[in-house]
C-alpha cells in the first residue's frame, strides 16, 4: 500500500512538472499570454500574465534579477494548453503595475523570479509625454472565431510605432474564456505597445477586468489619462449607470487634457449621444456595430455636417466613429440610411483606424488591413476661427449697413443742384420783373451761369454740415439699446434626479444655467446648513454646474446654491453623498491556511460594514461546507476551514448585499507530512495514533521482560553448572 502511494504521488507530481507543449501565447520558461496594457497616465503600465509555476513571480525591467514590480495573485484555472493538445493544463493567473516610467524611453522587461526562472526579455517605449502623438484602434478581435486575421490586424495596426493601442472589446467573451485570451495575446504588439483593452459585450461581472488589468485598479469601467488625451472605457449593459459613470470620469480627466476619446462595444444610441455629448466627449470610438460608420458631429439633439471632412466643433457636439471588425469572425451590414451618419462602409476585409493627435486637431483615418488602402478620412478641429469666411461675412453684413445711411445721405448734398435751382427760380423770377431788358436775352446763359455758381456754393455748403449733424445723434442712438439688450439675467434649469457625489470626485449634475456668465459663484451646505469647507462649485460656458465635495464628507443630503453678483440664481440643489461602499485591499502574499485554525489574512476590507458575508471556493468552484468567513470592524478578514480540508487551492469570496467586494482571495491549504506508521503496517491499518502505540508497548514490555528472564536464568543456570564440583567439595551439593 506504501508502496503504491508513493507511486501515485510521484506520477502526480512529474504530471504537474512536464514543460507544456509551446502554445500560441507562449513567452518562455513557463510563463504565458503577456499582455502589457496603459497605466493611470503615460508614466506607467499594467501587465497580466499565466504562469505554470506556483512560485511567486514579478517584473524586471531593469535586467538585474530583482523584481522591480511583484506581482498579485488573481486565481488559478485549468484549460487545454491550446486547440491541437487537449490535455488539461494548471496555470496562475498574475498582475502588476510598473511606475515611475521617463517619458519616451524604451525598456526592456521580462517576467519571473530567480526562483521560477525569467521569461524572454520583451521590449515597449513609454508614451512620450507629448501633445502631438499618434494612437491606434480596432474594432473586435473575436480571436475563437478567427485568431490568425487578428494577428494580422495587430502588426498592421502597430506598424506605424503608434504610442498606444486601443481595441474596443471582446477580446474574451467570459470569465472562463481562457483559450481566448491566450489566442488574442499571440501577437507580439500585445507585448510591445501598450494596449488599452475595452469590456466585452454584456459584461456585468468585472470579466474582462480579471482577465486584462484595466487602468487603475478598475474592474467594470476603465478612465485614464496618455499623453493629452482622456480615454474612458464603459460597459454596454447598463446604459443609465454608463452615463453617470461617462460625466464624472470626463469631469475629472478634462482639466488635465486636450481631448476626451471614450471607446467600447457600445451602439450609437439615444442614451450614449446624449451622455457623451453633455460630458464633453470629442470622440467615440465604437466596436458594437460590425461595419464601418462615422457621424456627423453630434449633440444630444442637432447634427453638424463636415464640410472637406473637416468637423469643427466648437465646444459642442461628438463624432462617432464604428470600425469594422477585426477579423473574418463577424461582418455586419450597415443599417439603413440615417441623418446622422456621414458615410458607411462593409468591404467585408479587417479594418484598423490611426488617429493623430495634436492639441487642435484629432485626425482619423481608417484603411483596410490587406491592402492599407484609405476607406475614410475625417478631421475633427478645436480651431473656432478655422471658419473664416462665415464669420467675416456675418460682421462685414452689419459694418456695410451701418455706414450705408451715412452714403446715400451725402447722394442728397449732392441733389440740392435742383434744390438750389428751385431756390434761385424765384429769384430769377424776381428779376423777371426786370425783364425789361428782354433784347438781351439772347444771353440768359450769362444770368443762369451766375445763378447756379452763386445757390452751388452757399446752399451745398449749408446743406453739409446740417445733414453731417443729423445722423450723428442717429448713430449715437442705436448703440445705446443694443448695450441694454445684451445682459439676460442668468437662470436655473432644474435637473430630473438627485445626483449622487462621490467624495473627492468631481461631478456634472443635471441642472444647467441659462445665459452663464463669468461670474457666477457656488457653495455647498450639509443638512444643518453649514457651507462645507473645501467644497468646490463650478459653472463652465455652457451652463453645466460641476460639484466636489471633500475625501471626508460624510454620507447624507447637501444643496448648492448658485450666485452671481450676490443674487441667488435659482432654488438650491439638492444633491446626496452615499455611504462608502466596502471596498478590497489585497494583500501581497497567499495565505497558508491550518484546517480548524482561524487564519487572519493580509486583505484587509476598506469602509467594512455588519453586513457582509463571504464563502469559501475550492479549486472545482464548489463551496467548501463548514467553512467560516469573518469581517471585523477593522476590516480584517478571518477565515476558518473544516479540520478534513484537503491541501490545496482555495478562494475567498467576500459579498455585501449580493454585491461582490473586490476580487476573490487565494488562499492554500499546504500538503502535510503524514506521520509514520509501523513497519508491520501493510495494509495501512494501523492509524499511529497513541492509544495504539501504548497497546505495542505493553505487548513489546512483556515479551521483552519474558525475554529478559530468560537470559538471567540462563547465566545463572551457566554459572551454577560450572560452580557444582567446587560446590560438592564444600559439601554443597545441588
Amino acid at each position: 500500500m506504501r508502496k503504491t502511494a508513493l507511486l501515485t504521488a510521484v506520477s502526480l507530481a512529474a504530471s504537474l512538472i512536464v514543460a507544456p507543449m509551446a502554445h500560441a501565447g507562449d513567452n518562455g520558461n513557463g510563463f504565458y499570454n503577456v499582455a502589457l496594457g496603459p497605466g493611470s497616465d503615460e508614466t506607467s503600465v499594467t501587465l497580466t500574465w499565466d504562469q505554470k509555476s506556483g512560485v511567486v513571480t514579478g517584473v524586471d525591467i531593469t535586467s538585474d534579477d530583482t523584481a522591480d514590480a511583484s506581482s498579485t495573485y488573481e486565481g488559478i484555472f485549468t484549460t487545454p494548453n491550446m486547440p491541437s493538445n487537449r490535455s488539461l493544463q494548471t496555470y496562475q493567473h498574475r498582475k502588476a503595475v510598473v511606475r515611475n516610467l521617463v517619458p519616451g524611453k524604451t525598456y526592456t522587461y521580462r517576467i519571473g523570479s530567480n526562483v521560477a526562472g525569467w521569461s524572454e526579455p520583451m521590449t515597449f517605449t513609454a508614451g512620450s509625454g507629448s501633445t502631438s502623438w499618434s494612437f491606434s484602434a480596432t474594432g473586435a478581435p473575436n480571436t475563437l472565431v478567427d485568431d490568425a486575421t487578428w494577428a494580422s490586424t495587430a502588426t498592421a495596426a502597430t506598424a506605424g510605432h503608434p504610442e498606444l493601442l486601443v481595441v474596443t472589446g471582446n477580446a474574451t467573451s467570459d470569465m472562463s474564456s481562457n483559450l481566448e485570451r491566450d489566442t488574442f495575446t499571440a501577437s507580439p504588439a500585445l507585448q510591445n505597445v501598450p494596449t488599452a483593452i475595452g469590456i466585452h459585450s454584456g459584461d456585468k461581472g468585472g470579466e474582462t477586468g480579471w482577465h486584462f488589468q484595466l487602468p487603475g485598479g478598475l474592474k467594470n469601467h476603465a478612465a485614464f489619462i496618455f499623453n493629452n488625451v482622456g480615454f474612458i472605457n464603459v460597459s454596454d449593459t447598463d446604459a443609465a449607470g454608463a452615463a453617470t459613470l461617462i460625466r464624472n470620469e470626463a469631469a475629472r480627466l478634462k482639466p488635465s487634457t486636450d481631448w476626451l476619446v471614450l471607446y467600447g462595444m457600445n451602439s450609437m444610441s439615444k442614451e450614449l449621444r446624449q451622455a457623451a455629448s453633455e460630458a464633453g466627449i470629442d470622440l467615440v470610438l465604437a466596436g458594437g456595430d460590425y461595419y464601418y460608420s462615422r457621424s456627423h458631429l453630434l449633440t444630444a439633439d442637432a447634427a453638424t455636417k463636415a464640410e472637406d471632412n473637416v468637423l469643427y466643433k466648437k465646444d459642442q457636439g461628438t463624432l462617432f466613429v464604428s470600425l469594422n471588425s477585426a477579423s473574418n469572425s463577424n461582418f455586419a451590414q450597415p443599417a439603413g440610411a440615417s441623418e446622422d451618419l456621414a458615410k458607411t462602409s462593409q468591404d467585408g476585409t479587417p479594418d484598423y483606424t490611426t488617429v493623430k493627435v495634436s492639441p487642435e486637431e484629432l485626425t482619423i483615418t481608417t484603411r483596410d488591413v490587406a491592402t492599407g488602402a484609405v476607406i475614410d478620412k475625417v478631421t475633427l478641429s478645436q480651431k473656432d476661427p478655422i471658419k473664416p469666411a462665415p464669420i467675416a461675412s456675418e460682421t462685414a453684413t452689419p459694418t456695410t449697413q451701418n455706414p450705408a445711411p451715412t452714403t446715400t445721405k451725402p447722394t442728397p448734398t449732392k441733389e440740392p443742384a435742383p434744390t438750389t435751382s428751385k431756390k434761385p427760380t424765384p429769384t430769377t423770377a424776381k428779376p423777371t420783373t426786370s425783364k425789361k431788358p428782354t433784347p438781351t436775352t439772347a444771353k440768359p446763359t450769362t444770368s443762369k451761369k451766375p445763378t447756379p455758381t452763386t445757390s452751388k456754393k452757399p446752399t451745398p455748403t449749408t446743406a453739409k454740415p446740417t445733414s453731417t449733424k443729423e445722423p450723428a445723434p442717429t448713430t449715437s442712438k442705436k448703440p445705446t439699446p443694443t448695450t441694454e439688450e445684451q445682459a439676460p439675467t442668468p437662470s436655473l434649469k432644474p435637473g430630473t434626479t438627485v445626483e449622487t457625489v462621490i467624495p473627492g470626485n468631481a461631478t456634472v449634475l443635471d441642472d444647467t444655467v441659462v445665459n452663464p456668465t463669468g461670474t457666477i459663484t457656488g457653495e455647498v451646505l450639509d443638512a444643518a446648513g453649514a457651507k462645507v469647507t473645501g467644497a468646490l462649485v463650478s459653472v463652465d460656458k455652457q451652463g453645466k454646474v460641476t460639484v466636489t465635495l471633500p475625501k471626508d464628507a460624510k454620507a447624507g443630503d447637501y444643496t448648492v446654491q448658485l450666485t452671481d453678483g450676490g443674487a441667488n440664481v435659482g432654488d438650491p440643489i439638492t444633491v446626496t453623498v452615499n455611504a462608502p461602499e466596502p471596498s478590497m485591499r489585497p494583500g501581497t502574499t497567499v495565505e497558508k491556511i491550518t484546517p480548524g485554525k482561524a487564519t487572519v489574512l493580509d486583505d484587509t476590507v476598506v469602509n467594512p460594514t455588519d453586513s457582509i458575508t463571504g464563502e469559501v471556493l475550492d479549486a472545482a468552484g464548489t463551496k467548501v461546507t463548514g467553512a467560516t468567513v469573518n469581517v471585523d470592524k477593522q476590516g480584517k478578514v478571518t477565515v476558518t476551514l473544516p479540520k478534513d480540508a484537503k491541501a490545496g487551492d482555495y478562494t475567498v469570496q467576500l459579498t455585501d448585499g449580493g454585491t461582490n467586494i473586490g476580487d476573490p482571495i487565494a488562499v492554500t491549504v499546504e500538503k502535510t507530512t503524514p506521520k509514520p506508521k509501523p513497519g508491520n503496517d501493510t495494509d495501512g491499518s494501523s492509524d499511529g495514533s497513541s492509544a495504539e502505540n501504548m497497546v505495542w508497548v505493553g505487548v513489546g514490555g512483556f515479551f521483552g521482560m519474558i525475554a529478559v528472564a530468560g537470559l538471567l536464568g540462563w547465566l545463572i543456570g551457566n554459572v551454577l553448572g560450572h560452580a557444582r564440583p567446587y560446590l560438592a567439595q564444600a559439601g554443597i551439593y545441588i
